[in-house]
């Protein structure tokens, strides 16, 4: 059992303050801290704390395989098959989707049979792998997640004139010829349908017509036109009116499978997912989108969110969110200052102390303080108990036990 210290990500749509008083460190510089990622991703792999030794958690489970991942997991996936991340969204992140691992290992065999580089711009597809995520809400947190019910895009099509072109392709194609359309659209189509739209979100904007964040899509047309500025409208503003604005309360959590067009727009989460980069983006973005292959991997079929809270195990201190992906699984812990829990890790296991103090008993007691890790391998056993006048609360990533 080690410390373990992760990797933060200034990507510019990151908030200042959040991810800093988390890891009590100070930003001086006012930099953006988007995300802190814990795990064993070559691109930022978080570090083991042994002093006075730091060591790469990658090449760590690389060299020493069975005795950090366990024979199952191990056998099946190779690696540490998760990824855990805090990310702190002040501005809205792309509209995006994430292939299956079939549409994942084929995309990647064929972009490296054309001989294009790994890193190069325009490439859709970093690793054989897919990337299922789940997250859960930290604060109050606004996304958009799959297509509204039938009858629910029809009334949204129905209330904004400029959209009443959409109604009669929506009739007769249904979900996928009206994504697939309005992806398509030249730019000076697109913008002649969304720009009498924005200029009322505008101006209601403008005029405070909104006294808090409400789930309603002239809102976040007019959030994301000022964050996305541009000659052309962005064709991922439709989106906002074809899509689910979903509002989730801390605790609260949802999972995005393959195929599931989704995108963060306001708020701190705590996001779990297979250890992979492949994304392919619909908008609301400077980077590469690929109209034709994002539409072969979009599932375009209504969804009506799901809303996952979390269920007891056997330690009423824990709780597990639960979800259908084999790759990880996310549990929270609250315990009351001067209680205890143990657990034992059958494979590599990531701890993160969100809130409190906690003593983690081992051969050396470690004190753990809001923001640290320590991550366990196979076969190790811990306990701990909280410490101070406020409860103590930690997230646990681990691979189910039962696949």
């Amino acid at each position: 059992m080690f410390l373990l210290e992760g990797k933060v990500q200034h990507y510019d749509w990151g908030g200042f303050s959040f991810i800093p008083q988390l890891l009590q460190i100070e930003n001086p510089q006012h930099k953006p801290f988007a995300e802190y990622w814990l795990g064993a991703h070559p691109t930022a792999p978080s570090e083991i704390i042994d002093p006075p030794y730091r060591k790469r958690l990658d090449l760590w489970i690389q060299q020493h395989p069975l005795n950090t991942l366990g024979q199952r997991v191990y056998e099946r996936f190779g690696q540490l098959p998760y990824l855990m991340k805090i990310l702190d969204v002040r501005h809205m992140l792309s509209i995006q989707v994430h292939p299956s691992l079939e549409g994942a290992m084929a995309g990647y065999e064929r972009e490296e049979q054309a001989g294009i580089p790994l890193h190069a711009p325009h490439r859709n597809y970093k690793d054989r792998n897919h990337k299922p995520e789940l997250m859960v809400a930290l604060s109050d947190f606004w996304l958009l997640h799959g297509f509204r019910p039938e009858a629910e895009l029809l009334d949204v099509l129905q209330q904004y004139p400029p959209l009443h072109p959409l109604l009669s392709i929506f009739t007769h194609h249904g979900y996928q010829g009206l994504y697939s359309y309005v992806m398509q659209l030249n730019a000076e189509n697109a913008d002649a349908l969304l720009r009498p739209l924005v200029n009322e979100a505008i101006r209601k904007s403008e005029s405070a017509f909104w006294s808090h964040i409400p789930l309603d899509p002239e809102y976040w047309l007019a959030q994301a036109v000022r964050q996305h500025p541009g000659k052309h409208l962005d064709k991922g503003l439709f989106c906002f009116f074809l899509m689910n604005i979903v509002h989730l309360q801390p605790g609260e959590a949802i999972f995005q499978a393959p195929g599931v067009l989704h995108a963060y727009l306001y708020g701190q989460n705590v996001e779990i997912m297979a250890n992979s980069d492949n994304v392919l983006r619909g908008g609301l973005t400077t980077k590469h989108v690929d109209v034709p292959e994002l539409l072969h991997h979009v599932h375009t079929t209504p969804i009506n969110p799901e809303i996952i809270r979390p269920q007891t195990t056997g330690s009423t201190a824990e709780e597990v969110f639960p979800c259908p992906a084999s790759e990880f699984q996310l549990s929270r812990i609250e315990l009351a200052p001067g209680r205890n829990f143990k657990a034992k890790a059958y494979t590599t296991e990531i701890w993160l102390l969100l809130n409190g103090h906690l003593i983690v008993q081992d051969s050396d007691d470690i004190l753990l303080h809001t923001g640290q890790s320590i991550v366990l391998f196979a076969g190790e056993e811990m306990a701990c108990i909280a410490q101070g006048e406020t409860p103590a609360i930690l997230f646990r990533a681990t691979v189910p036990i039962d696949e």
